[in-house]
C-alpha cells in the first residue's frame, strides 16, 4: 500500500504533492506512538485537575471569609474543565480495552486512527485551560456581593459563629447546674432566650429566600433574595453582633438560687429572720407582727422565705394563707385570693357581705397564719379583714397575723406595737459585693478610675438592696470611664436614714436604669407595665399584645405579629434582667412590677400618663382630667358608667378599661369621638350592653379586646367594618353571638350587626378569638377564606349537634389555631380528631378545653397526625365520658386535668375501654405529662391498670376520687415527680405493691391546705 501511494506522488504537483504529504503525516501520526500519548495526556490531565481543585479552593476560601461570589469567567471555566475529564475517562478506557497482537502492535488501525486524534485534539483544549487557570487573580474568580446578597451572607456567616457561643456557653451552664444550688444567673438566661429567638428569625428569613426559588438542597444559598429580605438581615445583623459583644460580658454564669443560701450572706435579712422565728415560735401571745422597712429592702423575700417554712412544718398550723394588700387595698380582691388558698368557690356577682360567712367558716376552729403582704393603712385593712370574714389573732383561737409594710406606724395599728421586726441596710462590703454581681466584676476590675466612680455609686445607693442590683444591673454594659463618671455624678444620695422626702432622692436615682435602656422602644415597654395596677400579675401575653397594638415593632417588623411577639417576650426578658421586672412566684407565664420600680415608672411618666389602676374607684375622673394624655388605665375599678362625651383625647393610643365588673349600659355616641389616635382599647370583663356605631370612627384602632363582656348585645357592622388597621380582635366568652349576616335586614329600623363575613372582610386583621354559637356559623366559618386561618381560639359552645363531630384535616384549615373550646353542646355524643399523613390537624394547638357535654361518650385521636403539638387538655362535666384513652396517642402532652366525669372508671384504657397488654401500655408513656389533676371523679377506679412512665411528671393532684385505689406508679417510673396532693383518707386508703414504694412517694405526699 505505501509502495503505490508513493507512486502516485511522483505523477502530482509539488504544492499537491507537499499538501498531501503533510495531510498524510498528521494522520499518520495519530496513532504513531499512541502510548506516549496517552501517558502525556495522562500528565497533563492530572495537572489540570489539581490546579481546579487549588482554583476552587481558592474560591471557597474567599467566599466563606469575605461577601464575595464567584465570577462568570470562572463558573465558564470550570463548566469547561469537567466536560475534559469526561473526555478523558473515556479515552482511557478506550485504551485500556483495545485488542493487540503479541508484539504490541494494534489489530484495528481504524479504531487506533480515531483514538489518537481524539487524543490530540483533548491535548490540545486542556493547554489552553490549563494556562488559563495557571494566569487567574483573586479578582478574575472572585467579585464582592452586592445588596441585598451581601448582608444575607453576612448574617449566615456571624450567626453561624453566634450558634457556637450559643452551645457553648449553654454546654457549660448545663454541666455547671448539676451543682446542687446553682442555677444560671438572669443576663444569661436572657442570652440565651435571645440569641435562640434570634436564630428562629435567621431561619424565618432563609425559609422565605428558599420558597422563592425552585432549589433542591443546599443550592438555594446561591439564589437572589429579595430586597426586602436584605433589609431584614441589616436589622438581624446588627442585633446578631450585640449578643455576639455581649457575650463578653457574660462574666459570672450561674449564681446560688434564692432561698436559704442568698438569705445567708444577706446579714440583715438573715437577723431579721431570726428575730421573725424567735417572736413567732416562742411568744405565744404575739398574735400580729409586723416586718417594716423601706421599700426595695427586701421585705417580701423575707415573708416569702417564712411562708415555705411554716409549710413544710406539719401539724403547727393546718392554712398558711399569702395575700398582697397593697397602696389602696381592695376588699374584694384581698376576699378573692383568700378564697382560692383555701379552695372556696364564690358565685359571679356575689357581694363581700354574701361571701364573708363562708371565708369565716373556712378559718373558724382551724389554727392559721394569714401573711399580709405591703400593708399601707393599717386601719383600713383592720376593717377590711373584719368586713371579708377573717377572725383577729386571740389566745382562744392561736391563730397569727404577719405583716409587711414601709411604716412602722401601720404595723402598730394593725396590733404589732411590741412584736415587730425591723429589717436594716445591707453593711458596706455586703453592698459592695451586690452591685459588683449585678454590674460585673471584670468591668469594675477592669480599671482603677471606674471602681473608684463604683464606689461612689455604691455608697449613693445607701445599702439598699433594690437600688444596688437595679443600678448595678443598668452598669453591666459600661465599659468606659467617661461613663462610670457620667453615672456616678448623675445619682442623688439615697438619705436611707430619713423616711419623709426620700422617696423622690429614691426615683431620680433608680431612673438611672430607666435612660441606660439601650433603645426608646425598650423604654417605652417598660413604662407601660405601670399601666397596671401595684403588685398587678401582668401576663406576658397580654402585655405582648398590647406592645403589638401600639405599633411599638412596626419599624421591624411592620405587620409580621408572630415575630413582633417574639421580640416583645425578648424585651420581657431584658427587663428582668435588668431587675426592673421581676418573675412570677408560682407561674412563669406572668411578671410583676415591685412597687418601688412602678412609683418610678409613674413618676417618670406622669404628664403623659392617666394612671388609676385598682383604686377601687365607682366614677370614671372627670373628662377634663383625660384631655392631653397618651395612655389612660382605669382597669380594676368598680365604675359604672362612661362619660357621655370626651372632647380633648387627640392623643390617647391605650385606653385601659377591663375588670370593671360595674361598668354597664352602653357606651354612648360621644365617648370615642376624639379619640382619633386610639389603638388598644380593652373592654373586657365589663357588663357594656352595646358599642356605639362611633367605634367605627377609631380607623386607627389595632387591638380591641372584648373577651368576658357577660351582657354585650349589640355590635353594630359600622361599629367594626370601617377599622380599616385592625389587627386583633378578642370575643371570647361573650354574651355577644355573631351571626351569619343572614337577618341583617335592609331598610330595617335597628342597624345591622356585624356578621361573620364583616370580620372576614377586614384588610389588616391577622388574628380573631371567636365563639361560634350555631351551626350554620360554623358552617359558614368553615367556607371562608381568610378568617379559619387567622383564628388563635375557637369556641363552639350551645351547638345543637346529632351524635358525632368529625374534625378532620381535610375540613378543618386552621393551622393558627392555638386554642380550641367545645362546650355546652347538647346531642354530641362522639368527638372524632383525625388527619392525613401529610396533612396534620391543628399543628399549632396547644389547649383543648371540653366542657359540659352531658352525651359526650368517646373521644378518638385518629392517629399521631391529629393534635400533635397538644401541651394542656382540660375536661370537665363530661358526666358519660367513662374513659380517655385517646391521650396515648397525644405525646406532646404535659398538662392534663379531668374533673366531675360522673361515669370515668379508667382513665387509660385500650381503644374503646379495651386494655392491652403491659408491654404496649408501657411503650406509650406520657413522656411530657408535667402535671395531672382528677378532682371529683365518684366513679374512677383506676388511671391505668398496668404501671406507666411519667418521666417529666412533676405534680399529681387527686381529690374526691373515693374508688381510686391504686396509682399506675413503680419505684423509677416517675423520676421528676415533686408533689402529690389529695385528700387524707384517700392517701391513707391506698394500695402500694411494696413497702420502698409507698416511702418514697409518702416522702412527697402534701396534705391539703383546707384540710
Amino acid at each position: 500500500m505505501a509502495t503505490e501511494a508513493s507512486s502516485w506522488l511522483q505523477f502530482c504537483c509539488t504544492p499537491l504533492r507537499d499538501c498531501t504529504c503533510k495531510l498524510l503525516i498528521q494522520k499518520l501520526g495519530y496513532f504513531i506512538s499512541l502510548q506516549e500519548k496517552i501517558l502525556k495526556l495522562e500528565g497533563e490531565m492530572n495537572y489540570l485537575e489539581a490546579l481546579k481543585g487549588g482554583v476552587m479552593g481558592r474560591v471557597q476560601n474567599m467566599e466563606h471569609n469575605e461577601p464575595r461570589k464567584r465570577t462568570e469567567l470562572f463558573v465558564l471555566w470550570i463548566n469547561k474543565v469537567s466536560p475534559l475529564c469526561e473526555r478523558w475517562t473515556s479515552i482511557d478506557n478506550e485504551f485500556k480495552s483495545r485488542r493487540t497482537c503479541l508484539c504490541g502492535c494494534s489489530r484495528n488501525i481504524l479504531s487506533d486512527y480515531k483514538l489518537g486524534k481524539n487524543v490530540f485534539f483533548l491535548l490540545e483544549d486542556v493547554r489552553v485551560l490549563k494556562k488559563e487557570g495557571s494566569e487567574f487573580t483573586d479578582n478574575d474568580i472572585t467579585e464582592e456581593l452586592i445588596f441585598p446578597r451581601k448582608y444575607v451572607w453576612l448574617l449566615r456567616k456571624e450567626i453561624k459563629e453566634l450558634e457556637v457561643l450559643l452551645h457553648g456557653v449553654s454546654s457549660e451552664v448545663n454541666e455547671l447546674e448539676k451543682t446542687p444550688g446553682m442555677e444560671r444567673t438572669n443576663p444569661v438566661a436572657v442570652w440565651l432566650d435571645t440569641v435562640r429567638s434570634l436564630k428562629e428569625r435567621y431561619d424565618s428569613i432563609e425559609a422565605d429566600i428558599k420558597s422563592t426559588c425552585n432549589c433542591v438542597g443546599d443550592c438555594y444559598l446561591n439564589c437572589s433574595p429579595s430586597e426586602e429580605d436584605g433589609r431584614r438581615a441589616i436589622v438581624l445583623l446588627e442585633k446578631v453582633r450585640e449578643a455576639t459583644i455581649e457575650r463578653s460580658n457574660l462574666t459570672k454564669l450561674v449564681e446560688a438560687i434564692p432561698g436559704p443560701s442568698s438569705l445567708e450572706t444577706d446579714s440583715p435579712l438573715k437577723e431579721a429572720l431570726e428575730k421573725l422565728r424567735s417572736i413567732f415560735f416562742k411568744k405565744h401571745k404575739a398574735g400580729v407582727i409586723g416586718v417594716c422597712g423601706m421599700g426595695g429592702i427586701g421585705k417580701t423575700t423575707l415573708l416569702k422565705r417564712f411562708e415555705a417554712e411554716l409549710l413544710h412544718r406539719p401539724g403547727d398550723f393546718k392554712k398558711i394563707i399569702f395575700v398582697v394588700v397593697s397602696k389602696e387595698p381592695n376588699a374584694q380582691k384581698i376576699q378573692k385570693e383568700m378564697g382560692e388558698k383555701l379552695g372556696i368557690s364564690f358565685p359571679e356577682g356575689g357581694s363581700v357581705e354574701d361571701q364573708a360567712p363562708k371565708v369565716s367558716a373556712a378559718l373558724h376552729d382551724n389554727k392559721f397564719v394569714l401573711l399580709l403582704d405591703d400593708v399601707w393603712d393599717g386601719i383600713k385593712l383592720k376593717n377590711i379583714l373584719r368586713h371579708i370574714g377573717v377572725p383577729f389573732p386571740n389566745e382562744e383561737n392561736k391563730c397569727k397575723f404577719i405583716l409587711t409594710s414601709r411604716s412602722a406606724v401601720a404595723c402598730n395599728k394593725m396590733g404589732a406595737n411590741d412584736h415587730k421586726v425591723k429589717v436594716g441596710y445591707l453593711k458596706s462590703d455586703e453592698a459592695w459585693t451586690l452591685f459588683k454581681q449585678n454590674a460585673g466584676e471584670m468591668i469594675i476590675n477592669s480599671d482603677l478610675e471606674i471602681q473608684v466612680h463604683a464606689e461612689t455609686m455604691v455608697k449613693k445607693c445607701g445599702g439598699l438592696p433594690l437600688a444596688l442590683m437595679v443600678i448595678g444591673s443598668a452598669m453591666a454594659s459600661k465599659t468606659t470611664v467617661s461613663e462610670w463618671k457620667h453615672a456616678a455624678s448623675s445619682m442623688k444620695e439615697l438619705w436611707t436614714d430619713k423616711i419623709e422626702g426620700m422617696e423622690v432622692e429614691l426615683l431620680s436615682s433608680l431612673k438611672l436604669s430607666y435612660d441606660n435602656l439601650p433603645s426608646d422602644t425598650i423604654k417605652e415597654c417598660f413604662l407601660y407595665c405601670c399601666l397596671y395596677p401595684e403588685d398587678w400579675k401582668i401576663d406576658k401575653k397580654d402585655i405582648v399584645d398590647y406592645w403589638v397594638g401600639e405599633g411599638f415593632f412596626d419599624d421591624e417588623y411592620g405587620d409580621e405579629i408572630d415575630k413582633a411577639r417574639g421580640e416583645g417576650h425578648s424585651i420581657i426578658g431584658r427587663l428582668m434582667a435588668a431587675h426592673l421586672l421581676e418573675t412570677g412566684h408560682y407561674s412563669d407565664s406572668w411578671v410583676r412590677m415591685h412597687d418601688v420600680i412602678r412609683d418610678m415608672a409613674l413618676w417618670i411618666s406622669k404628664d403623659k400618663f392617666l394612671v388609676r389602676a385598682g383604686l377601687g374607684l365607682t366614677k370614671a375622673p372627670e373628662p377634663r382630667i383625660w384631655s392631653g394624655n397618651k395612655r389612660i388605665s382605669l382597669m380594676e375599678n368598680d365604675i359604672k358608667n362612661l362619660p357621655s362625651l370626651i372632647s380633648d383625647c387627640p392623643n390617647l393610643s391605650t385606653l385601659l378599661l377591663q375588670f370593671n365588673y360595674m361598668l354597664s349600659g352602653k357606651v354612648s355616641s360621644g365617648f370615642f369621638q376624639s379619640m382619633t389616635n386610639l389603638r388598644v382599647l380593652d373592654l373586657s370583663w365589663t357588663e357594656i350592653i352595646s358599642l356605639p356605631i362611633e367605634l367605627g370612627w377609631l380607623t386607627r384602632l389595632r387591638y380591641l379586646d372584648l373577651r368576658g363582656t357577660t351582657q354585650l348585645e349589640s355590635i353594630p357592622k359600622e361599629a367594626i367594618s370601617t377599622l380599616g388597621e385592625l389587627q386583633l380582635l378578642n370575643l371570647t366568652l361573650s354574651k355577644y353571638s355573631i351571626g351569619d349576616g343572614s337577618t341583617n335586614v335592609e331598610n330595617s329600623l335597628c342597624d345591622p350587626e356585624v356578621s361573620i363575613k364583616d370580620l372576614d372582610a377586614l384588610k389588616s386583621l391577622q388574628e380573631v378569638h371567636l365563639d361560634l354559637k350555631s351551626v350554620d356559623v360554623y358552617d359558614q366559618f368553615l367556607s371562608l377564606t381568610k378568617l379559619p386561618r387567622i383564628t388563635g381560639t375557637l369556641s363552639l359552645c350551645d351547638l345543637k349537634v346529632s351524635g358525632t363531630l368529625h374534625l378532620s384535616s381535610t375540613s378543618l384549615k386552621m393551622d393558627h389555631l392555638i386554642s380550641f373550646v367545645i362546650r355546652d353542646c347538647e346531642g354530641l355524643e362522639e368527638i372524632i380528631f383525625s388527619g392525613g399523613e401529610n396533612d396534620p390537624l391543628l399543628p399549632n394547638l396547644s389547649e383543648l378545653r371540653l366542657g359540659n357535654l352531658h352525651d359526650l361518650r368517646m373521644i378518638k385521636v385518629g392517629s399521631h397526625v391529629a393534635l400533635q403539638n397538644l401541651r394542656e387538655l382540660h375536661i370537665s362535666k363530661c358526666i358519660r365520658l367513662k374513659h380517655l384513652s385517646c391521650i396515648r396517642h397525644l405525646g406532646c402532652l404535659e398538662s392534663v386535668y379531668i374533673l366531675e366525669c360522673n361515669e370515668m372508671k379508667e382513665l387509660i384504657g385500650g381503644e374503646d375501654g379495651v386494655v392491652e397488654d403491659e408491654a404496649s401500655t408501657l411503650s406509650l408513656s406520657l413522656p411530657k405529662l408535667k402535671s395531672l389533676v382528677l378532682h371529683d371523679l365518684p366513679q374512677l377506679e383506676s388511671i391505668c391498670e398496668h404501671p406507666l412512665l411519667f418521666p417529666s411528671l412533676k405534680k399529681l393532684s387527686v381529690f374526691k376520687c373515693p374508688h381510686l385505689k391504686k396509682l399506675p406508679l413503680e419505684i423509677n417510673s416517675a423520676p421528676n415527680l415533686e408533689e402529690i396532693r389529695g385528700d387524707q383518707e384517700w392517701w391513707d386508703g391506698l394500695v402500694w405493691d411494696d413497702e420502698p414504694i409507698k416511702q418514697k412517694f409518702t416522702d412527697i405526699y402534701q396534705r391539703p391546705i383546707t384540710s
